[in-house]
């Protein structure tokens, strides 16, 4: 007898086949990586190039949620851009009644209850995408990851997406607080092509924003000339090369 999917609900193993799904579309979606250190932080992704023709400044995959927060996401986009959205919202709310920036635990929150709502009520349907979030709150930087069931965790360095494995392998090698900002972005661009594989992943585009100390704190938004030049540096590599 088939189980029931139609909704979040349990089946006889205490599974929602619904979240299941979910998390596969989830890691299905392009490769993207976030890095940090006691100066700063790094969100790079990558997104598949659709065509040509496309302006690529309006498919941005990493998306201002506040002064000191941005987001990533991997999988079903429709739904990214829902949740992304949704905390921009309740984090500009925040923003207005306080008149200060949320905190990294109260954005934690926020992502965490946005997305697991999707989870817990029958009527609505799983999230598909996994989030990255790089947060500022004081003289700290944050990297944040969400998986569907909206299980918020801290990483000192993550990576989503149908590239994860080989990514978090490469990033576990890196000495990250004795590393720049730019050695970050050049080592994460060159992560990325690391996980590619020509014969069978199609062309991607990449997106950088940076945080750090010797930038007053502020979210840069890393011009595509400057992405290009590491990208060259890096397009050509194998998956199988070696140190």
């Amino acid at each position: 007898m088939a189980e029931l999917d139609f909704g979040n609900i349990f089946n006889k193993n205490g599974d929602i086949l619904q979240l299941r799904y979910a998390q596969k579309r989830a890691d299905n979606g392009s490769t993207t990586i976030a890095m940090k250190n006691a100066s700063g932080a790094v969100l790079i992704a990558s997104k598949s190039r659709v065509s040509n023709l496309l302006v690529q400044e309006s498919d941005q995959r990493i998306r201002r949620l506040a002064s000191n927060a941005y987001m990533a996401f991997s999988g079903l986009l429709s739904d990214g851009l829902l949740i992304s959205n949704l905390v921009k919202k309740a984090l500009r709310s925040y923003s207005s009644n306080y008149g200060q920036n949320a905190s990294f635990e109260y954005i934690k929150k926020i992502i965490f209850d946005h997305v697991y709502l999707f989870t817990s009520k029958i009527r609505l349907r799983v999230i598909g995408a996994n989030f990255l979030t790089i947060c500022q709150d004081n003289d700290e930087y944050q990297v944040l990851s969400t998986d569907p069931s909206g299980k918020v965790t801290r990483w000192k360095a993550c990576a989503i997406g149908n590239g994860q494995r080989r990514a978090l392998t490469e990033l576990e090698k890196l000495d990250l607080e004795n590393m720049s900002l730019e050695d970050l972005t050049d080592q994460g661009i060159k992560i990325l092509y690391k996980c590619f594989d020509p014969l069978n992943d199609p062309q991607f585009d990449i997106e950088v924003v940076t945080v750090s100390s010797a930038n007053n704190k502020e979210f840069v938004r890393v011009e595509s000339t400057e992405i290009e030049k590491i990208v060259n540096k890096y397009k050509d590599i194998s998956m199988d090369d070696s140190e």
